[in-house]
């Protein structure tokens, strides 16, 4: 029999030139997430047959399953002269980019730049790659003019490539900054943790009479570091932006509603025997105008929150391309559901909003919940007539039952094409809406 190869653990997978793609993994130490309720309710009769409840409802997580990249470039990376880190570097070139400096001007004029400490300390190899000058402008056109702005692929030309010596760019050598073997490695942690408050209000009526109601409002505000990641939100559900930093992306949940409110009412109308109209009314009469019921359910709640992605472009880790933020002195454009200044159904109103954001700088963490999409409000209505049958405790309902009766238009989600920087021309719009109205019969034999 062949002789089976010894085999070593851990396994280093081959080192690779570049790609894209990732492996996914668990870290050893895992245990098990929990979470701390508390809830404290007050409630007290009222006049009428009604009843009121005030109180809080509150959760706190911790150790929540969230994924993190463990493949994540050095973004936080220190060179020794000069005490800078990469990302405090690059964001010098992002400065004056966001400035008016063009890779073309940098080309015709390599001084213009400056020289970064870190970028010629650690990329020397760098100069002269594109064209005569310094590593500080090959890498600005590099990051600008080659990648359009997304700096892990510049990172990545100057961590992998060699220059015209066949030397590594990078002073450290090849695969300093980017793991060897391939572009990612999701891999599920403990590192979440996420807080819920509410506050309730009820006030409730049984159904005595011939009529009852329920009238509910929630309060509340759910933070965490990151959603989804325990539900079917696939593999890179969850995964947080900066694994070097969780808490930096931290906000509100990607489910969480502020103000939620939900009613319904019960009414029989007070016409047929035993009620307080034609309660005398003969057996045929009753058939008719005996038996109506009416009843409504209500739901309301405002937007969800949103981020705003920088598509294709990459700051932090491959995973993850960049999001927005808000531009330093810029004021949030309103928000919420209306129409742009095409008239089309949009979150903001007019697609110029687009101004006010930009990407993340290169080695941070862009803002999540950053706008509010559009509420949501509906009414269901349902109207039910009962027969008598001639033996005792049969009887048929017939019912009618309206859901979004009023026909109320919900816009969705929007889309991350039009909730996106790379998309001025549509930036803010919706895509799509909820059900519309639907009518439906039913007849029942109740015995």
């Amino acid at each position: 029999m062949p002789v089976v190869a010894g085999a070593k653990f851990p396994n280093t997978p081959a080192t690779i030139l570049g790609g894209f793609g990732s492996y996914s993994g668990v870290f050893p130490n895992l245990v098990a997430p929990y979470s701390m309720l508390f809830n404290l309710t007050y409630a007290r009769p009222l006049p009428g047959k009604m009843a009121a409840e005030i109180g809080y409802v509150g959760r706190l997580a911790r150790k929540s399953l969230v994924q993190v990249d463990v493949f994540q470039p050095l973004t936080q990376f220190k060179d020794p002269k000069s005490g800078q880190t990469w990302a405090q570097a690059a964001g010098l070139l992002r400065d004056q980019f966001e400035k008016g400096v063009t890779p073309a001007q940098v080309k015709a004029n390599p001084a213009l730049p400056g020289k970064v400490p870190f970028i010629e300390n650690m990329f020397p190899g760098a100069a002269g790659t594109n064209f005569a000058g310094s590593a500080t402008a090959n890498y600005f056109f590099t990051t600008y003019g080659t990648y359009d702005g997304s700096d892990l692929d510049a990172l990545n030309d100057m961590d992998r490539e060699r220059g015209a010596d066949g030397k590594c760019i990078s002073v450290l050598g090849c695969n300093t900054f980017f793991a060897n073997q391939n572009a990612g490695n999701i891999a599920w942690s403990n590192a979440g943790r996420s807080s819920f408050h509410g506050g309730t209000f009820s006030v409730r009526r049984p159904v005595t009479s011939g009529w009852g109601f329920d009238f509910n409002y929630t309060l509340s505000h759910s933070i965490d570091i990151a959603s989804t990641a325990e539900s079917a939100s696939g593999t890179a559900g969850g995964v947080l932006q900066d694994t070097f930093n969780p808490n930096s992306f931290r906000g509100s949940s990607d489910f969480d509603i502020r103000h939620n409110i939900t009613a319904n009412a019960v009414v029989e109308l007070p016409f047929g025997k035993g009620k307080r109209m034609l309660s005398n009314a003969p057996g045929w009469l009753n058939q008719i105008v005996g038996g109506w019921q009416a009843s409504t359910l209500w739901r309301f709640r405002t937007g969800l929150p949103a981020t705003i992605s920088n598509g294709g472009i990459y700051s932090t880790n491959y995973l993850n391309s960049a999001l927005a933020v808000l531009k330093p002195g810029a004021t949030l454009p309103e928000n919420g559901s209306g129409y742009n200044q095409n008239g089309n159904p949009s979150i903001f109103r007019s697609t110029t909003a687009i101004t006010s954001f930009y990407g993340q700088y290169p080695g941070t963490t862009g803002t999540r919940a950053i706008i509010r999409t559009a509420g949501m409000s509906n009414f269901d209505l349902s109207l039910g007539k009962f027969f008598a049958l001639p033996w005792e405790g049969h009887r048929v309902q017939l019912r009618a039952e309206a859901f979004n009766a009023f026909n109320n238009v919900n816009f969705t989600f929007p889309t991350t094409t039009t909730l996106s920087l790379s998309n001025p021309s549509t930036f803010g719009q919706f895509t799509g809406v909820m059900v519309p109205r639907v009518i439906q019969f039913a007849l029942r034999y109740e015995f």
